[in-house]
């Protein structure tokens, strides 16, 4: 279900994306998917994307961490 169709349900099943794409390498992929999510007025923010341990791995991604700290 895309953001356009569904503003509660559509930010988690595209969070879920970019999680599949970081488990199976694709990690700027992923990034460019978070990137869009917190363009858009959802739950996700920097401050949760800093804590969820599944995205660990991004945190040695200079682009990640730039998204994160707001730059």
């Amino acid at each position: 279900m895309p953001v356009s169709l569904d503003a509660l349900s559509g930010p988690e099943m595209t969070m879920t994306l970019a999680v599949v794409l970081l488990r199976t390498g694709d990690a700027e992929r992923a990034i460019t998917i978070l990137e869009q999510l917190l363009a858009l007025p959802t739950f996700i923010s920097r401050t949760l994307l800093r804590a969820i341990p599944v995205f660990a791995p991004l945190r040695a991604n200079s682009r990640f961490e730039r998204l994160v700290a707001g730059n």
